[in-house]
């Protein structure tokens, strides 16, 4: 947790000159133990918290010691956001629900809020091009996240263990985003439930997405029927973790140029892909595919040979490269 002494000097003496340099904001949300030391923070410098208080122009009550830092915290970090009038890329880490509610320094609960945080990276959304999102737990999060930036080309999700979501509404949201044309969804394989193809398919259909990277991705074991799409925009495709055939079929339509297939990362056991449905997916994107990588997904060599023979004899110039 940063001091407010340190917050203050970015705040006051750093920002006002350097606000317009700044391109990459990195945000993380208090830990455990950042809210449970929170009552702490102000018997370290009183000096330190009168002068945040006098610059943010915030009054706060001393008989109330956890919320008095937590909301000068809040205030100092939303007069840093608005200061930076040319941001570009947006990283957010552990970032929760704008009000927590904790126990206080006499065990009593308190509420606190990230009201000003919230309303300041409102203000800046539609100037983020680029943002990497981290959400461990709260679906709803996730959503109202997804609100701040209508303008976002490049987004990075990943979904950490215990996420439990609406799937269907969480990538109806993600499809709203208009401008969206790379997009990655990482770790989902680690989430309450895998994602149903029906839902999943929404994004490329209704979003001008041109890169899809699906890390360390689960598939759901229930998969109703559905059209696949008729109209995709995707070219570089790159799938990683435990993928069946119907995953790769969604994708039929789509402009191929250059396809990756890897293996799980840490140790996951991870579906093999045989030669044969290796050397079909290449010819039914021959017209468009220009590289075609695998990393671990092939059981020996001898099948990586045996394709690239087959590619050749059908006079396809695309090779097969193992890239682990």
């Amino acid at each position: 947790m940063p001091d407010l002494e340190s917050l203050l000097e970015l705040a006051r003496d750093w920002m006002p000159r350097h606000g317009t340099k700044v391109k990459t904001l990195v945000l993380t949300w208090w830990t455990e133990a950042d809210l449970r030391n929170l009552h702490l923070a102000p018997r370290k410098n009183q000096e330190a918290l009168g002068a945040a208080e006098r610059f943010v122009g915030l009054t706060t009550s001393p008989a109330q010691p956890d919320k008095r830092a937590f909301d000068l915290h809040d205030a100092l970090v939303a007069t840093i956001l608005q200061a930076c009038s040319e941001p570009v890329d947006l990283e957010l880490v552990r970032y929760a629900t704008k009000t927590l509610y904790v126990i206080g320094e006499h065990g009593n609960p308190l509420l606190v809020s990230s009201s000003r945080t919230d309303g300041a990276l409102h203000q800046i959304g539609r100037r983020i091009s680029s943002a990497g999102f981290s959400f461990e737990r709260e679906y709803f999060t996730a959503i109202e996240r997804l609100k701040v930036l209508p303008n976002i080309k490049h987004l990075k999700l990943r979904i950490g263990e215990g996420f439990s979501y609406e799937e269907g509404n969480f990538f109806h949201k993600v499809s709203q985003l208009q401008e969206v044309v790379s997009l990655e969804l990482d770790d989902a394989i680690t989430s309450t439930w895998g994602v149903r193809l029906m839902e999943l398919a929404k994004v490329p259909t209704f979003c001008p997405i041109v890169s899809l990277c699906l890390r360390d991705f689960s598939m759901s074991q229930d998969q109703p029927r559905f059209s696949r799409p008729d109209s995709l925009k995707v070219e570089n495709l790159s799938i990683a973790g435990r993928t069946s055939n119907r995953l790769r079929d969604l994708f039929d339509v789509a402009p191929l140029k250059n396809v990756e297939l890897c293996a799980c990362r840490r140790g996951r056991n991870s579906d093999r892909v045989s030669p044969k449905r290796i050397t079909a997916f290449i010819k039914k994107h021959r017209a468009s595919l220009l590289s075609f990588k695998t990393d671990g997904v092939l059981f020996a060599a001898a099948e990586l040979s045996a394709i690239n023979r087959s590619l050749e004899e059908e006079g396809i110039s695309v090779r097969v490269v193992t890239v682990g």
